[in-house]
């Protein structure tokens, strides 16, 4: 298998709304890929929608920091046409810069529920036969930040915990030929930094 021929193949890609995920989503079109977007804002999806080529894509609003929408939703999107996900791209991601005196448990949650929990409910549904082919490809987008920086220590721990997980999800799903990886880029210029 090509692993860059995404003909036919039917790809999650999470925080599409912009940034890396907009970019990913609009890549992955042009790539021949059937992308399903997610992201919490319509009206940026729909934007998103706009960009990509080609018309068998779709979206759906969602809020990837909610464990059991996320995992109901990836359910869902395979029963409405019967085709399993064979690539996800995580890019979905939340920083908000604050410094240890000033951390609160609720920008704790925040934080860790969408960039840590989201995509742990999505490798829950890639560890199952009836949402996700064998053979398919998991990437997320994580951040250098995840070795530590001054004022987002919060940020960082949870890319640190999704770089762990990604490592022990590659090695339980391997048997099924999942591969599981993270990219770590430094700044991106987005709307988020």
């Amino acid at each position: 298998m090509d692993k860059f021929d995404f003909n036919g193949k039917k790809v999650l890609v999470t925080g599409a709304s912009s940034g890396v995920g907009r970019e990913v989503a609009v890549l992955l079109s042009k790539m021949g890929a059937k992308v399903v977007i997610v992201a919490r804002r319509e009206s940026e999806l729909k934007k998103t929608l706009s960009l990509m080529e080609g018309n068998i894509h779709s979206y759906r609003v969602l809020d990837l920091a909610d464990f059991d929408k996320v995992v109901e939703t990836v359910k869902e999107l395979v029963l409405v046409d019967g085709q399993k996900f064979d690539c996800i791209a995580y890019c979905a991601g939340l920083g908000i810069p604050v410094p240890l005196r000033l951390i609160t448990e609720e920008n704790i949650n925040d934080i860790f529920r969408v960039n840590f929990i989201g995509f742990a409910a999505v490798l829950k549904c890639v560890a199952s036969k009836r949402y996700f082919s064998d053979g398919g490809a998991v990437v997320a987008i994580s951040s250098v930040t995840a070795t530590g920086h001054i004022g987002n220590d919060i940020y960082a721990a949870s890319k640190g915990a999704l770089n762990s997980l990604v490592l022990s999800a590659a090695k339980e799903l391997r048997n099924k030929k999942i591969r599981i990886n993270a990219i770590l880029p430094s700044t991106i210029n987005t709307e988020m930094i």
